[in-house]
């Protein structure tokens, strides 16, 4: 579902431009982080436990929230679509080392040039490609 680090970084981003990101996250996130574990008992805590869940459930209806106004928008959703691929594609690659192979589909419900772009089959190795490919009839 997701962990409480990331869910607290994505809903604490750096809003200081002047900042580098690695310089917020030592200097600024990882401490409130760790007072944030610290003032709900420490990572074993039930309390913390709970309120990790929590950040994860509000981190998911922001992203769920901010998703919305995207059916209608064919820029937010090239932006999305492009997020989106480098994200799995980052992860396809890390578990095809472990001999996974993986495919996913997208597509834009908005016919638009840009979107269009975005649509597309992929894959992170050409065994899967051919496999999706033959199984598509193309």
């Amino acid at each position: 579902m997701g962990n409480p680090w990331d869910a607290f970084l994505a809903l604490n981003r750096n809003t200081d431009p002047s900042m580098k990101q690695s310089q917020y996250i030592t200097q600024i996130a990882q401490p409130a982080y760790n007072a944030l574990v610290v003032e709900h008992g420490g990572k074993g805590s039930a309390a913390w436990k709970e309120k990790a869940k929590e950040l994860i459930v509000e981190h998911e209806e922001c992203k769920a929230s901010s998703y919305k106004g995207f059916k209608t928008n064919d820029q937010d959703q090239v932006l999305a679509m492009k997020q989106l691929t480098t994200a799995w594609k980052k992860d396809a690659s890390t578990v095809y080392a472990g001999g996974i192979h993986i495919a996913f589909v997208m597509a834009s419900n908005i016919d638009a040039e840009a979107t269009n772009k975005c649509n597309g089959l992929f894959t992170n190795s050409k065994v899967m490609e051919d496999f999706m490919l033959g199984a598509l009839g193309n």
